[in-house]
């Protein structure tokens, strides 16, 4: 059986690229009084195949209440193509939010939170130069969404299509 033909539901997943907003959307719809988001943003499911879509649902949001509309934040399915399938074959009719940045933004913020993370060190001109390099360009696109890679990948993460 499809997991869309059963409770427990999703209702609608923000999705958008990392650096977007989708934290600040994330809190924002968790202060709604009718609105059940979970309390940690990264809680993906559908990076991968879903085995126990109840078993996940109640980890992460308790009861089912049907009078209630359930979402969840990830910037991950935008990454990662084989989500969307994932998702599309669980809830067929589940809405999409899509937060996207200006990519230039987008990449700038990227290089400072790898900087936080001690994942940097070079200063950003010198970090473009070596993500715009055609090899190091093609492997940053061809990686695997995943801790390890992002300071490989701020440039191709800000390549939405």
């Amino acid at each position: 059986m499809a997991v869309h033909e059963r409770l427990p539901k999703l209702d609608f997943l923000v999705i958008g690229a990392q650096k977007s907003g989708t934290t600040t959307l994330h809190e924002i719809l968790k202060q709604h009084p009718k609105i059940v988001m979970p309390e940690g943003k990264e809680r993906p499911v559908f990076h991968e195949p879903v085995d126990n879509f109840d078993a996940y649902f109640e980890n992460v949001f308790g009861t089912y209440d049907p009078a209630m509309m359930y979402g969840k934040a990830t910037p991950r399915y935008l990454n990662i193509t084989s989500s969307a399938a994932r998702i599309h074959a669980a809830f067929p009719d589940i809405k999409l939010i899509a937060i996207l940045r200006e990519p230039v933004a987008r990449t700038y913020s990227n290089f400072n939170m790898c900087v936080r993370r001690n994942n940097i060190t070079d200063d950003f001109d010198a970090a473009v130069d070596g993500w715009l390099d055609p090899d190091a360009l093609s492997a940053a696109r061809a990686a695997s969404y995943g801790q390890g890679v992002e300071a490989k990948c701020c440039v191709a993460w800000s390549e939405y299509s």
